[in-house]
């Protein structure tokens, strides 16, 4: 057996023999790992304060960026607010490659 084509939410396997494929298995993905609220807050306040090296290196450190659903706002937002596109630009990139890689 032979893998056909793969993507985030599909795997096709072909059989070298029969050519039968098996498509649209879906693949299981990890939850995010949710922050504690007072890791959150701390987040939010970098955020607030504008500490974007902090901030990189709470992404490169592998922390979540996943807030519990008790906070009303989110980092992103807390930068586009401010108008700190630097912060911007980083939240959104790590966010985007983080859901491309889980």
């Amino acid at each position: 057996m032979k893998q056909h084509g793969r993507s985030r939410h599909t795997l096709e396997w072909e059989h070298s023999d029969d050519h039968s494929i098996l498509a649209s298995q879906s693949m299981s993905q990890p939850a995010p790992k949710i922050l504690s609220l007072l890791d959150a807050k701390l987040l939010i306040g970098l955020c607030h304060r504008g500490k974007l090296y902090e901030i990189e290196k709470w992404i490169s450190d592998g922390k979540s960026l996943h807030l519990p659903p008790e906070c009303k706002t989110t980092p992103l937002q807390v930068a586009l607010d401010c108008g700190f596109h630097s912060l911007v630009e980083l939240l959104a990139r790590n966010e985007c490659l983080r859901q491309i890689t889980s």
